[in-house]
């Protein structure tokens, strides 16, 4: 019975994290266009940030619970989930999805933050100086994306040039699916914490895996929906945004309420977690310059086929691992 009620109360946080992150991108894309952004950069701030509050509060619960290894291993997660699972799903339907002129630039960006993580957990340990560099750095990050080369005139869809009428409606999303999204953090930290101690797993796996998986579904659901659409840029932007964000604002707020304090499972993270995020993330820079799309036999999908065996192998590492 309790096994029951632990998957049930995983799952309704994963329903709860899905729908909350649709409400809250559907609300604050409008905001974005309304203030004359490109879609790209709409996709870095606004869809990022929304589709990665779930972290936010999943790092930050686990480590004011005393749980930093989860909090830390929740951020590398998800990041090679955005990569693996959410990019190369977008890139697998929809080619177009990778674009090298736009990862020169901000992947740049993504690999700096994860230096500078690494840079300061070089002693095994975040302070909560450290902790402020790197919300430091996302303050500077964002400057850097609204320097106002990337802004244009709004252009709405027929819907959303009707939304005017009702002013309060992007707000209301905004807020109603933050509401949801908390609750949903809540529950998947709930129950996932107890599904892994029942299986003996620790903190470092929980993060990588569970909690990983749980909170990038907002991303992947705001991925795929840009995707149908056509709106590759949009789709691109929420994974870099998204990663940048975690890296920067949700370890810099998860050390800022409880800085790290060393230990084996941190160790591990820094020795063989970061490293391995690293590597992803050379791997989506990289990747759209080999010009692999352009081979016909497998239509373009191969960029796509690539991230997607890439994070199979990782979970499949991680799992053997423990």
């Amino acid at each position: 019975m309790s096994w029951t009620l632990d998957l049930l109360g995983l799952v309704l946080g994963f329903v709860f994290l899905a729908k909350g992150s649709g409400w809250l991108v559907e609300g604050g894309s409008v905001l974005g266009r309304r203030w004359g952004v490109t879609p790209f950069v709409v996709g870095l701030t606004i869809v990022a940030w929304g589709t990665s509050l779930p972290e936010v509060v999943v790092s930050a619960v686990a480590a004011a619970k005393g749980r930093p290894a989860a909090s830390l291993g929740n951020v590398l997660g998800s990041n090679m989930a955005n990569i693996g699972m959410v990019m190369g799903t977008a890139a697998f339907i929809l080619p177009a999805a990778f674009s090298s002129r736009r990862l020169v630039s901000e992947g740049a960006w993504l690999l700096g933050s994860l230096v500078l993580l690494w840079w300061l957990m070089a002693d095994g340990e975040l302070q909560r100086m450290d902790a402020v560099l790197l919300l430091g750095g996302f303050v500077a990050y964002n400057v850097h994306l609204f320097m106002g080369r990337n802004r244009k005139p709004a252009d709405l869809s027929a819907e959303e040039a009707s939304l005017p009428k009702e002013r309060g409606v992007p707000w209301r999303l905004v807020l109603a699916g933050s509401g949801v999204i908390y609750l949903g953090a809540e529950t998947v930290m709930w129950a996932g914490t107890r599904i892994a101690e029942g299986l003996g797993m620790g903190d470092t796996f929980l993060g990588l895996t569970i909690l990983a998986l749980g909170s990038s579904l907002p991303e992947l659901f705001a991925c795929l929906t840009s995707v149908r659409r056509g709106d590759t840029d949009m789709s691109l932007g929420n994974v870099v945004g998204s990663n940048a964000f975690n890296t920067l604002a949700v370890t810099g707020v998860a050390g800022t309420l409880s800085p790290f304090g060393g230990g084996e499972q941190i160790d591990l993270a820094l020795s063989r977690d970061l490293p391995l995020c690293l590597g992803f993330t050379v791997l989506l820079v990289v990747l759209p310059s080999l010009g692999l799309g352009k081979w016909n036999a497998f239509r373009g999908k191969l960029p796509g086929l690539i991230l997607l065996s890439a994070y199979a192998a990782y979970l499949a590492y991680i799992s053997l691992a423990g």
